[in-house]
């Protein structure tokens, strides 16, 4: 697409029109429309699709017309050839074409077996979806594939012919004609699910698929064709005429073409005419692999693994097929398991060592999230999609989150910046080298009216392939959030497996689950990522909008995070293998964030726009900072932004420079109270920065003082970027790397704790722009010493650092131009000084450092070592004070200190860098976990754990000096060894001091002997000897050194150790003085402090105890409290389960009184005195007890109460000073008192009782009756109905109606050919489905007679739609019958699946009733149809009341 088409969508998505533009700059001139032949579609002609989808739905059915057989097939072949000809045709351009995507599309769920065949598709009216039928078929022309689609002719038995079109059958997107006619070749029998039929232009019926799991494949030897007659001769091939190793060549083609569904079908009609061929199984096997299907393919190898008289040879492929198979569902311990068998058997094959290696690796990476991030990068460049790493998942979960009320993810412990929490590989990915021009897809998508690219619209066909090849993959996707359409998804994920779990692939062409394709295209998009590519230096989403560039993804766990602009969390790609890593320091318990924003712009209104379809509104900090600052200045920024992309001439703006628009982004652009993150700014500096390393590139031939400042100005310019971007930088100037000051790993130079990870390519950018100074050779960088002592360069004084500072400042205003200099300065002192008057500065600066330089050199030389280096550590200042020649007094009083004397450092090490070596923590060089303690070995610089002792010993090498050669001890004098005292060995033993064995590092042993061997073949022994003089005298003088350390450590160690002892003793006793708790007094945060005092062997004294003993005691005070009040919360938590277990044990016994909801029970009053009582609940709450009876009294109480209140609410004031007789029933507990909640808007609540039993599913209100209003209509039936049973409402409730059983006949029924009897509690339902009713009484042996031998059950179908397996189990059972057929049809039996669709399309009912039908058991007796005849006119004629004298008499 060209650059017209791009600038104009950029300038679109910023939120923007041409007015706004011209409002600011003037008229725009030539603004360029979209250039490539088919244009993105606007969202107005999106949402006119979604019109005319709508109106075609609403209107009224119209004739399919009738074409010729011989017409229809050769236009399709027509077609076909024009389809294939564009695709075979380097030379055709065509820009795909636009799919509808997310409207709704017909799926089913019904099995074949229990739908209803039919055939006359002329009858049926256009745009029509057949349910509870199926249409059975066969291709009589080849097929075409039109992107997602294939489409080809097929005949019903009748012998008519129309169009029949398949959306995203699986593993099609790129399929030959060749490979189409192989999977759909003539003569193919196909059933189709509750075909959906369109009408075409030209009037004819068109059988559209939506979802590819409605398609079956009819084998010629299965039931449903038994009686089937096919009216027109089937069409030839040659498929029946194929012998099986012709099959495996057609497979082998199609295999190394990449047609892998072609060539899996061919090699499975293979193995149906050879059962035995073991070969096809194994490259059937590959395919699978190839295809992503690996439980197929495992399938496949395990049937060669289990035949007779198998080979090494197949044994070792099936292995190695399984092992890759293995390792492609990420099962990598069973994939090693699988490649050392395979290797036992094969033992010479290169590749089997190779997959080993990976698979040890892929089980490092998920166990510890150990990644070689070089070897990623690498292949994410080389190949720039595919790059093999495993999952891994750090220290998070999902939970339930406040903010959004939904879930999301939440750390498990503290979490600090930088640490890697998540590495996912995706579920489906598409990138762009993938389509060619004239094979690819765009969408028109319904959901966010935007245009979709062909990767996003290619992640629906291959997700659907996915699921195809693991069908219990539908279950996991479907939990993902689809949009406020579709219902929540469960909190838990992975979800809990379904009741039913799917079954396996068998077949190629069968897709075993169900699939929603418009619950999928749902799913796409609102999880999909954009790829953000760490390998380039911006992603194309910042660069550009073009659909041919825009790869996209699906992830799982990664679509669980919600979003914030300032996230907490920053995500990239290595390829396509998403990781998230924290962006600043987390608390455990703390919600993880990500930034959705994916866009080309960082402006208000482009990420609005694009977060408009996950949120309404962005509630961040940098959102609300947008608001605030105002719509111009955000219209002024976007501006800005134009300019800095190269887009502001495309848009009619003038051109201008980076000096310039430096000067365009300070101004007011911000508001003045704006925080410290200016993305626009940050820009604009970065733009400048590249501008001044050009300039600064160009300058090899002038002098240093110029290049010196150049370079200057581009690291100041590059440092305003990076804190305009919002990240922090703590040193600008020092290089700590070389001072020996090793930084902690939570003191990071640039901590990115403040900036929003939307803006990382900025910073990005900016520090590519910083990168040339490291390579610039005459370069000046201040540096200290490394932890030996060598120096790198003189550090200078401060005085020569002013003066090269102002040469530097006049070599810089000497090349640029002075007036560009000049409006840059004036500018920033104009806003700095606003800025000064209007705010307070956003970190005050600190008392201590203000006072005089020799002040604080006489504070800091009575600290101990540790602490000195701590403070050096914590600002730019006090670093320059203490790393400083002037300064070495002060560390030498500081080691003085020290109870247990520090030995003296070489006379070439810095003070500074000795204190760094010997108190500093580190990694642990086995488990590189970060332990707080000093070198185990000074020697070989090793830091080993206690857990880690064993396996460090196996690092070392145990040498004994006296059986070498002289000239080799003499040589192995020049490598540092482990010190000969007092240093601990694994096992708590000690090396002997006799210097009989040495022990070395293994890595070190090895190169020496290796460099030993070499230089002995090439020199004498005294060349070897004199070459290595040198290192061996510094090698000496440095172990004298570690000698020295380890035994000062040694005496260090224990002194420390009976210093804790001490105090911990001392703070002990005197807490027991205070009577403070020991607990309490553990967790004092002063106490704490005054522990770690031990580690610089200093005693707590009574002095300083006294000093901080008002702060201990308040500290304990309030522990105790808290302590206090949280076990009072725990026994009160305690107590309320007690009294839940207590509510539902009362729920299952019997009572004449209905049990109160749980919050109306915890308000009663006996209820409340018992939750105060500090006595055992269970031994309260017998049966029997004082309590247990005041329990019970209260609940009568409350439920007379309850009664009354509702007769109030229902009926008013007036009918409650009624009080009811004995021989009455109370309103609230007659029949007619039937009840609908207005929370759940559920009807038919029975009474009173069923009140009281009535939940609202995912309500979190309380209960109250005030929710419940009269369901008139059910009421108004139940009148009717005791009217004409002759009984009156107030003697009637629902115990007295269940005596009185089935007693009703509804003759409104059977005037309709159905002789339906009624029990009271089906009225309400039953009275919805006649305009009118008409009911009669009839006596119970009655309505035992006209009930066939099958006796009526209340309340069967509401027991049959539990979800329990018996429940299931019965309802599968084939033993329900229809009572509205006539008796000769009674013994038909069905399902209770089949008897619902039965009653629904023969009878009308949508809403079944008990009354409906029966359930056949070993104890039903039907009748015949003669004796139910007679039974029933006997019934009529003599026992029904007189109310049925006009019926008429029954058809003999």
């Amino acid at each position: 697409m060209g650059p017209g088409y791009e600038s104009t969508l950029q300038f679109i998505d910023m939120g923007l029109t041409l007015a706004d533009v011209e409002s600011a700059y003037g008229p725009a001139q030539n603004v360029p429309t979209a250039g490539p032949a088919l244009p993105p579609m606007p969202p107005a002609q999106i949402f006119q699709g979604i019109l005319k989808i709508k109106a075609a739905r609403s209107s009224p059915p119209t004739p399919i017309k009738r074409i010729p057989r011989d017409e229809l097939i050769i236009a399709f072949e027509r077609l076909r050839a024009r389809f294939e000809e564009l695709l075979q045709s380097p030379q055709r351009i065509y820009y795909g074409d636009y799919t509808e995507v997310g409207h709704e599309r017909h799926f089913s769920r019904a099995r074949l077996s229990d739908l209803l065949e039919f055939s006359d598709i002329l009858a049926c009216p256009g745009t029509y979806v057949h349910k509870d039928c199926y249409l059975l078929c066969r291709t009589v022309s080849n097929p075409a594939r039109s992107f997602t689609k294939v489409s080809f002719c097929v005949e019903d038995p009748t012998g008519l012919v129309h169009q029949l079109t398949v959306s995203r059958f699986p593993h099609l997107l790129s399929a030959s004609f060749t490979a189409l006619n192989t999977i759909f070749p003539l003569g193919t029998l196909l059933a189709i699910r509750e075909p959906p039929i369109r009408q075409c232009r030209r009037g004819s019926g068109v059988v559209q698929i939506e979802s590819p799991s409605d398609l079956f494949f009819i084998h010629p030897s299965d039931p449903l064709l038994q009686h089937i007659t096919w009216n027109v001769p089937p069409p030839s091939n040659q498929i029946s005429q194929e012998t099986a190793s012709k099959w495996k060549e057609l497979g082998n083609f199609f295999s190394n073409d990449k047609q892998y569904l072609a060539a899996a079908v061919a090699y499975t009609r293979g193995l149906a005419l050879d059962p035995t061929a073991r070969v096809l199984l194994l490259n059937r096997a590959a395919v699978y692999i190839s295809m992503e299907y690996f439980e197929a393919a495992l399938a496949d190898s395990a049937r060669v693994l289990a035949a007779p008289q198998v080979s090494d040879n197949e044994k070792a492929k099936a292995c190695y097929r399984s092992a890759q198979a293995e390792y492609g569902a990420s099962h990598y311990g069973d994939a090693l398991e699988w490649i050392n068998t395979c290797l036992s058997l094969l033992p010479m094959h290169t590749d089997v060592p190779i997959w080993a290696k990976r698979c040890e690796e892929r089980l490092r990476e998920s166990e510890n999230g150990n990644y070689d991030w070089a070897r990623m990068f690498k292949e994410a460049r080389l190949s720039g999609h595919k790059v093999e790493a495993a999952d891994f998942v750090g220290p998070i979960k999902v939970a339930s989150c406040a903010r959004g009320g939904g879930r999301g993810m939440v750390t498990t412990r503290p979490v600090r910046v930088g640490e890697l929490l998540l590495v996912s590989n995706p579920l489906v990915s598409a990138f762009p080298h993938e389509f060619t021009k004239a094979d690819h897809e765009l969408g028109a998508n319904h959901i966010n009216l935007k245009a979709d690219g062909p990767c996003r619209q290619s992640l629906i066909s291959k997700l659907v392939a996915k699921i195809a090849g693991d069908p219990r993959l539908y279950h996991t996707v479907t939990a993902l959030y689809a949009g406020p359409e579709y219902p929540t998804p469960p909190p838990q994920f992975p979800p809990l497996p379904p009741a039913t779990p799917a079954r396996r692939l068998s077949d190629p062409l069968r897709i075993e689950a169900d699939i929603d394709i418009n619950l999928i295209e749902h799913i796409i998009t609102y999880n999909a990522f954009y790829l953000k590519d760490v390998t380039h230096t911006t992603t194309y989403c910042a660069r550009t909008r073009d659909f041919f560039k825009l790869p996209s993804a699906l992830y799982l766990l990664p679509s669980l995070f919600n979003h914030a602009c300032s996230a907490n969390a920053t995500w990239h790609h290595f390829g396509d293998v998403m990781v998230i890593r924290a962006a600043k320091s987390l608390s455990e318990g703390e919600e993880l964030t990500l930034s959705y924003i994916s866009g080309p712009g960082d402006t208000y209104f482009s990420k609005k726009a694009e977060l408009a379809l996950h949120i309404p509104e962005c509630d961040c900090s940098e959102c609300e900072a947008d608001r605030e600052d105002g719509y111009e200045r955000c219209l002024r920024r976007v501006l800005v932004d134009l300019q800095l992309r190269g887009e502001g001439a495309a848009v009619g703006l003038q051109t201008h420079t980076p000096f310039e628009l430096a000067l365009m982004a300070e101004d007011d652009v911000y508001a003045l109270s704006r925080g410290p993150i200016r993305p626009t700014r940050s820009r604009a500096y970065a733009r400048l920065t590249e501008a001044l390393v050009k300039e600064a590139l160009d300058l090899d031939t002038s002098t240093f003082e110029i290049r010196s400042a150049k370079w200057r100005s581009v690291v100041t310019e590059g440092m305003k970027s990076l804190e305009a971007a919002g990240i922090v930088v703590k040193s600008e100037d020092v290089d700590t790397a070389g001072s020996g000051l090793s930084r902690q790993s939570d003191m990071s130079v640039i901590e990115m704790d403040r900036a929003p990870t939307y803006l990382a390519e900025i910073a990005v950018k900016a520090a590519q722009s910083l990168a040339p100074i490291e390579n610039y050779e005459d370069m000046e960088i201040d540096s200290g010493s490394d932890h030996e002592g060598n120096p790198k360069k003189k550090s200078k004084s401060r005085g020569v650092r002013k003066r090269e500072k102002k040469r530097r400042k006049a070599a810089q205003v000497a090349t640029t131009t002075t007036t560009e200099v000049q409006q840059l300065d004036k500018r920033r002192k104009i806003i700095a000084t606003a800025s000064t008057e209007d705010q307070q500065p956003f970190f005050p600066s600190s008392l201590f450092l203000s006072l005089p330089v020799e002040l604080l050199s006489e504070v800091c030389s009575y600290l101990f070592p540790p602490n000195l280096l701590s403070l050096a550590r914590s600002c730019k200042r006090l670093f320059h004070m203490l790393v400083n020649p002037d300064a070495v007094f002060i560390w030498r009083n500081s080691r003085s200190l020290m109870s247990v004397p520090v030995p003296q450092p070489p006379p070439q090490w810095k003070e500074w860098g000795y204190a760094a070596f010997v108190f500093d923590g580190g990694e642990c060089k086995v488990c590189h976990k970060y332990i707080n303690s000093v070198y185990t070995s000074f020697a070989l610089k090793a830091r080993v754990c206690t857990n880690c002792r064993v396996a460090w010993e196996k690092t070392l090498k145990r040498v004994d000096m006296s059986r070498l050669p002289s000239t080799m001890q003499l040589y192995l004098c020049s490598i540092p060894h482990i010190e000969t005292l007092s240093t601990p060995r694994p096992r708590n033993h000690y090396y002997l001091a006799d210097r009989v064995s040495t022990w070395f590092d293994l890595a070190q042993w090895k190169k020496a002997a290796t460099l030993y061997n070499s230089a002995m073949a090439s020199k004498t022994e005294a060349e070897l000897l004199i070459s290595v003089y040198r290192q061996k005298i510094w090698v000496q003088e440095f172990m004298e050194t570690a000698d020295a350390l380890a035994k000062w450590r040694d005496s260090y160690l224990r002194t420390a150790q009976q210093v804790r002892l001490a105090n911990d003793n001392f703070w002990r006793a005197r807490a027991e003085d205070e009577g403070w708790a020991l607990q309490d007094a553990i967790n004092s945060e002063t106490i704490r402090t005054l522990n770690r005092s031990w580690r610089a062997c200093e005693f707590i004294t009574e002095n300083r105890w006294n000093l901080h003993l008002p702060k201990i005691a308040e500290e304990v005070i309030w522990l105790a409290t808290r302590r206090v009040n949280r076990e009072h919360e725990r026994r009160l938590q305690a107590r309320h389960a007690k009294l839940a277990e207590y509510w539902e044990l009362l729920q299952t016994q019997r009572s004449a009184d209905p049990l109160p909801p749980f919050s109306e029970f915890r308000q009663l009053q006996a209820v409340i005195a018992l939750m105060q009582t500090e006595a055992d609940f269970d031994e309260l709450t017998k049966e029997g007890e004082p309590a247990a009876q005041m329990i019970r009294e209260n609940i009568r109480r409350w439920a007379a109460r309850g009664r009354n209140q509702l007769v109030q609410i229902i009926y008013g004031q007036e009918t409650i000073g009624k009080a009811p007789s004995g021989q009455t029933v109370h309103p609230a507990n007659r029949v007619t008192m039937v009840l609908k909640c207005t929370r759940c808007e559920k009807a038919g609540i029975k009474a009173f009782a069923g009140a009281c039993a009535h939940r609202c599913q995912g309500s979190r209100k309380d209960w109250e009756l005030e929710q419940f209003v009269k369901d008139e209509a059910a009421s108004s039936a139940l009148k009717y109905a005791l009217e004409a049973a002759e009984l009156t409402e107030e003697e009637v409730n629902w115990a007295k109606a269940d005596e009185l059983g089935a007693m009703l006949f509804c003759k409104s029924c059977d005037a309709l050919g159905s002789s339906i009897v009624l029990h009271l509690a089906n009225i309400p339902n039953h009275a919805r489905r006649h305009d009118k009713l008409l009911l009669a009484s009839i006596p119970q042996l009655s309505a035992q007679l006209l009930s066939l031998g099958y006796p009526f059950t209340c309340g069967l179908y509401a027991e049959l739609t539990r979800t329990t397996p018996l429940v299931s189990k019965r309802r599968e059972a084939v033993s329900f019958g229809c009572r509205h057929c006539s008796p000769k049809h009674m013994d038909k039996m069905f399902n209770l699946h089949g008897l619902t669709s039965h009653l629904k399309q023969k009878h009308r009912i949508t809403d079944v009733g008990d009354e409906d039908f029966f359930e056949k058991t070993s104890t039903s007796v039907p009748h015949s149809e003669g004796l139910a005849n007679i039974i029933r006119e006997f019934a009529f004629k003599g026992l029904i009341t007189d109310r049925l004298s006009n019926f008429p008499p029954a058809q003999a």
